[in-house]
């Protein structure tokens, strides 16, 4: 079990989120907030940390993946108080990302957990879900005008999918115009920089202020 022993309340919603207590992550997110903490260090302090540790027993096989959710279900009760306060200025018309798990890939747990990152920092989020083809990005890049796409995937043959998408945006001539950014247990950093990613999110934490940087600083 994760504790902030610095902030007992910031410990608290982190047990409570480890535990999957939506009503108490959510009070206790709200007597944080009234007892002067900041928004955004209540989620890196508090919310984060316990899906971390959450995330490292599913991968270790220490907990379920309904477990996990179950927990989810907490942090999106946390983020409901959190989200206004967190909205960043975003450039007009570069608050959309498309993301989506890619083709061969049905996991959607880390995608879901970055889009609910992104929806709190102020971010428009086009979900296309899992088991993704190319061609769907290609449209709904160009049906949003979106200049951020994000490549989700687990399995280790979700690098070549990755590959393959990026490829037939390039193809598609919407390469040089977007952002692309990659995460999941298929790739790393190394991984990220081989098959033509401009970015790699370590995870759903990092992804708004990566994402962030993307947008102010786009490719080219």
């Amino acid at each position: 079990m994760t504790t902030d022993s610095n902030d007992p309340i910031l410990g608290e919603i982190g047990k409570y989120v480890e535990e999957g207590n939506a009503p108490r992550t959510k009070a206790l997110v709200e007597q944080a907030l009234a007892s002067g903490r900041e928004a955004w260090d209540i989620l890196n302090r508090g919310i984060m940390p316990a899906l971390r540790v959450l995330g490292d027993g599913l991968k270790d096989g220490c907990v379920s993946l309904a477990e996990v959710m179950i927990s989810v279900g907490a942090v999106k009760a946390g983020l409901s108080v959190l989200e206004p306060l967190m909205i960043r200025n975003i450039p007009a018309g570069k608050g959309i990302v498309i993301i989506g798990t890619v083709f061969g890939d049905v996991h959607s747990l880390g995608k879901d957990l970055v889009i609910t990152m992104l929806k709190g920092s102020g971010f428009r989020v086009v979900d296309l879900g899992a088991d993704v083809p190319p061609s769907r990005f290609i449209e709904s890049i160009a049906k949003h005008q979106a200049e951020i796409v994000a490549l989700s995937g687990l399995l280790t043959s979700s690098r070549l999918a990755m590959r393959d998408t990026i490829a037939a945006l390039k193809e598609a001539g919407l390469r040089e115009r977007i952002s692309i950014i990659v995460g999941g247990g298929a790739v790393d950093r190394q991984a990220a920089r081989a098959i033509g990613a401009d970015a790699y999110g370590e995870d759903a934490a990092a992804a708004p202020d990566l994402i962030l940087s993307l947008v102010r600083a786009p490719p080219g």
